[in-house]
C-alpha cells in the first residue's frame, strides 16, 4: 500500500486462477505482448511514482532464462496467459549481484519473485505455484523481492511463510534485506522548482536548447573550457575520462544494498552517448570537473510510474517539465565539489529561462536520502533564482524481503 493506504497490487481483479505451472523461461511462441499487458495490469501504477514488479526490458532479458519459472494462469473471457513467476536475479540489470553473493555465498542460487499471484494451497503436491517455491526453498533457494515500505503492511512472503508452517515446512524464514545499513530502503523524492515568485508550467525548450540560446545572448558564461556546458553526447577519451569519475563514488553507494546505485560501465557509456539524456558539465582548463546526468522523459526511465506522474502532476507531465535526476558526481583530484555549485547556480538559471516551473524528482537509498535531498533543497535555494520544495519526505519507498530455508 501506498501513503494514503491504497493497495500498489491488484491481482483479484485481473487473474482468477492458476492452471499450471513449469520450470522454463519464455517461449518462442508466447504472445509476449499480452503477457506484459496482464502483468503490468497487476498493479495499481497509480499508487507510486516507483514500480513494482519488472519492466517490458526486465521480462525481455530475465524470463527466457533457463532457471526461470513460467505460470499459466486464466484470465477474464475464459483465455489463459503465461506470466514468469521466479527469474534469476543475476538476470536483472539494477539488482545488485554482489551484495546477494556477499550475504548467501557465490554458489547459492538467487531468484526474483516476480508478484504474479500464487494460491495459497496445499503446496506437498509440487505441480501448484506454492509448491514449486516449497520445492525451490528445497534445493537451497534464496527468492526475494520488493515491496511498498511507506507502511507496515504484510507482503506475499508472509503468507507463503504462514502456509509452508502449517504444511510441516516449518524452517523457512523472511528476511528484510537490510545490508550496510539500518534500512536497505529506496526512496523516490518528487520535488518543484519555481521561479520569479510563482508556479506556472508551460511547454518551453530544451535543457539544451535553452542554454544554446542563453549563450548566444550572453545571458551565460560562454567560456567552454571554464564554464558551464550542456551537452547532448559525449564520446570517446573524454566518456572514459568520466567514467572514471563516476565508478567509484556510485560503487560505494551501492555496497550494501539490494539495488545498485548508479550505471555498470556498458550503461554509463550508452547514457553518455543518448541525447535524451541532458549532460551538463563543468570544465576547468579544459577538463571536466563535475557532471549531472538527468533525463527529461519519463519513457526513458521503465522503473518509474508515468501514470503516477500524470496523475499527481498532471500540468508537469502535459507540458514535458518532469526532469529525473540520475546522479551527480565531481572529480575531487580537481576540487571538483568546489566547482558543483557553479553547476548548480547554472542549471538553476537554465530551467528559469525556460519560463516553467519544474518536478525533480530522483531515487535514493537509505545512505544518501540522509543528505542529498537536503543537498538539492538547500543548493538550489542559495542559488536565489529557485525555490525548491517537497523534498522533506519520500513519495515512496521500496523495501526488499527474502524467504529462504534457515541454514
Amino acid at each position: 500500500m501506498d501513503s494514503s493506504g491504497r493497495s500498489s497490487l491488484r491481482t483479484d481483479e485481473i487473474v482468477s486462477a492458476s492452471v499450471g505451472v513449469s520450470r522454463a523461461g519464455l517461449r518462442p511462441d508466447l504472445n509476449f505482448a499480452r503477457s506484459v499487458f496482464v502483468y503490468r495490469s497487476l498493479f495499481d501504477e497509480l499508487a507510486s511514482p516507483q514500480l513494482l514488479g519488472l519492466s517490458e526490458e526486465d521480462l525481455l532479458t530475465a524470463w527466457p532464462a533457463e532457471e526461470a519459472v513460467t505460470a499459466t494462469y486464466r484470465i477474464v473471457g475464459d483465455h489463459q496467459v503465461d506470466l514468469p513467476l521466479l527469474v534469476p536475479v543475476d538476470r536483472l540489470h539494477w539488482y545488485n549481484a554482489e551484495f546477494f553473493r556477499d550475504l548467501y555465498g557465490p554458489d547459492r542460487t538467487v531468484q526474483y519473485y516476480t508478484h504474479a499471484p500464487v494460491e495459497l494451497d496445499d503446496p506437498s503436491g509440487g505441480d501448484s505455484a506454492l509448491g514449486v517455491i516449497a520445492s525451490e526453498l528445497e534445493r537451497g533457494t534464496v527468492i526475494i523481492t520488493d515491496s511498498s515500505a511507506l507502511d507496515d503492511s504484510e507482503n506475499e512472503f508472509d503468507g507463503w511463510a504462514s502456509r509452508l508452517s502449517r504444511a510441516g515446512i516449518t524452517d523457512v524464514e523472511v528476511q528484510t534485506l537490510r545490508g550496510a545499513d539500518a534500512e536497505g530502503v529506496l526512496n523516490q523524492f518528487v520535488g518543484i522548482a519555481d521561479f520569479d515568485g510563482g508556479r506556472h508550467f508551460a511547454v518551453g525548450p530544451s535543457c539544451h536548447e535553452q542554454f544554446l540560446r542563453a549563450r548566444r545572448q550572453g545571458l551565460l558564461d560562454a567560456s567552454v573550457d571554464e564554464g558551464v556546458e550542456v551537452v547532448e553526447s559525449i564520446t570517446g577519451a573524454e566518456a572514459e575520462q568520466l567514467w572514471a569519475i563516476y565508478e567509484g563514488p556510485f560503487d560505494s553507494l551501492s555496497g550494501g544494498h539490494a539495488l545498485r546505485a548508479g550505471f555498470d560501465r556498458r550503461g554509463f557509456m550508452d547514457a553518455m552517448g543518448d541525447p535524451e539524456v541532458v549532460k551538463m558539465v563543468r570544465r576547468a582548463a579544459g577538463d571536466i570537473t563535475t557532471l549531472c546526468l538527468f533525463v527529461a522523459d519519463l519513457k526513458q526511465c521503465p522503473w518509474l510510474s508515468t501514470d503516477f506522474y500524470e496523475e499527481h502532476y498532471g500540468d508537469a507531465f502535459r507540458t514535458d517539465n518532469i526532469f529525473v535526476f540520475t546522479g551527480m558526481v565531481s572529480d575531487e583530484t580537481m576540487r571538483g565539489s568546489a566547482y558543483a555549485s557553479a553547476l548548480i547556480h547554472t542549471l538553476a538559471e537554465i530551467l528559469r529561462l525556460r519560463g516553467t516551473s519544474c518536478v525533480i524528482t530522483f531515487e535514493c537509498n537509505s545512505v544518501s536520502s540522509q543528505y542529498i535531498p537536503r543537498i538539492v533543497t538547500d543548493s538550489t535555494n542559495e542559488t536565489g533564482i529557485a525555490v525548491m520544495s517537497g523534498l522533506e519526505t519520500p513519495a515512496s519507498r521500496l523495501a526488499f524481503k527474502a524467504i529462504l530455508r534457515a541454514t
